[in-house]
């Protein structure tokens, strides 16, 4: 997965904060969403979204970032 699509996922799960909206937002199932974003987990080994029975929030380092994620996926969608 590369980090365009690992940041749009974030972004819209800090959004829709729930992983099948946010899923469908991004035209992916839930399961596929939540493996990508464990596997983007795993590269730093820090957790980026808090998970209980079901979504509880970013991690504060991930909410720190989210207003750069989103205008930075908004440049890359505008320009393409």
């Amino acid at each position: 997965m590369n980090l365009l699509d690992a940041m749009r996922y974030l972004a819209a799960l800090d959004q829709h904060r729930h992983f099948g909206r946010a899923a469908s937002a991004c035209h992916i199932t839930q399961p596929a969403l939540s493996n990508a974003l464990r596997a983007r987990e795993a590269e730093p080994g820090a957790a980026i979204v808090r998970r209980g029975r079901s979504y509880e929030g970013l991690t504060p380092r991930a909410s720190a970032s989210s207003k750069q994620r989103v205008a930075c996926c908004r440049r890359c969608s505008a320009a393409t």
